[in-house]
């Protein structure tokens, strides 16, 4: 899931604050919608969440 979590955010414009917030908002949206639909388990939800969050920040370093 790591690898997949820095694909995403290495395509996302995630260069400002203010973009950075919208695409995790986006993000939690979009992990919200995989958890309701029952693809995906609470844990594993958090855990992209997790790893998402982790790979914006590395980005921006």
């Amino acid at each position: 899931m790591r690898e997949f979590a820095e694909a995403i955010v290495a395509i996302a414009p995630v260069t400002s604050r203010k973009s950075r917030n919208r695409f995790l908002r986006e993000c939690d949206r979009w992990t919200n919608r995989l958890y309701k639909c029952d693809l995906v388990s609470l844990q594993q939800r958090q855990e992209l969440r997790r790893q998402i969050a982790a790979a914006c920040l590395v980005a921006l370093m």
